[in-house]
């Protein structure tokens, strides 16, 4: 994952929105699905912890869709 993070920094960084909104929703999606993982194995402070990532992926690359998704 730290693949995509700095990739997304770099995109954020460079003020290639495009490029930056396409490695949110990757990280956001990958994010998401570990916390639910977590959360199913009443692992629940992991769970929270990868859910901040997933919102705060989605804020830094001022993606308010995948933002929402977040809360889902």
């Amino acid at each position: 994952m730290s693949h995509l993070e700095t990739a997304l920094e770099k995109a954020v960084e460079g003020m290639l929105d495009s490029i930056a909104r396409d490695i949110s929703r990757d990280l956001v999606r990958v994010y998401q699905l570990i916390a639910i993982e977590y959360r199913e194995k009443t692992e629940y402070d992991l769970a929270l912890t990868f859910f901040e990532k997933c919102l705060d992926v989605a804020k830094r690359a001022n993606d308010k869709d995948k933002e929402a998704e977040c809360y889902q």
